[in-house]
């Protein structure tokens, strides 16, 4: 493992995915730990999502909010388990919020408010751009079963993840910027 925070004999990382629909927007925060013997295991730690406005502002700014939530949700997961120099990846699905997070530029006020409280909490550096199909996410922004909880890819995270950073999903999407 490349990037992370040793605590003991464990290198630690969090990994925190930010999801919008129509409905609701979500964030999932994953513990992800490699000991001395390479064995990676990857835990749930905290998981939120929220209802979208009856007044229903665009895809994009809803994506946008789900960031704010999960630099909010990472910054409160270091405090919260003393570890403020763990290294946060976080992780979204919109081409638009990345592009207006990675800019960091004059934006209007409701693009430019969030992204600067974003700032304020990471930088643009720990944002990374993971396709819709491999965000979890994705399943409590868009909702499903009480059953489909109980499968090991909602507790133990995307697969992905305990494999070397090299195999991540590789950031390609094309800056979008102009959507509000």
């Amino acid at each position: 493992m490349s990037e992370g925070q040793c605590h003991g004999d464990n290198m630690m990382q969090l990994h925190t995915f930010c999801d919008a629909s129509l409905d609701a927007y979500a964030v999932v925060i994953f513990l992800h730990t490699e000991n001395q013997s390479r064995q990676v295991s990857v835990q749930l730690v905290m998981a939120k999502s929220r209802l979208a406005p009856v007044k229903r502002p665009s895809i994009p700014r809803l994506e946008l909010v789900a960031c704010v939530i999960g630099a909010r949700l990472t910054h409160f997961v270091k405090e919260s388990l003393d570890m403020p120099a763990v290294h946060s990846f976080l992780w979204s699905d919109s081409s638009t919020a990345l592009s207006w997070i990675k800019r960091n530029d004059e934006w209007g006020t409701f693009v430019g408010n969030r992204v600067k409280e974003i700032c304020s909490l990471t930088t643009p550096e720990d944002w990374r751009h993971v396709p819709g199909v491999k965000n979890p996410a994705d399943l409590p922004s868009r909702g499903c079963s009480p059953a489909y909880l109980l499968e090991p890819r909602w507790w133990e995270g995307p697969y992905w993840l305990r494999f070397h950073p090299d195999v991540w999903p590789v950031e390609q999407f094309d800056l979008d910027e102009g959507a509000v």
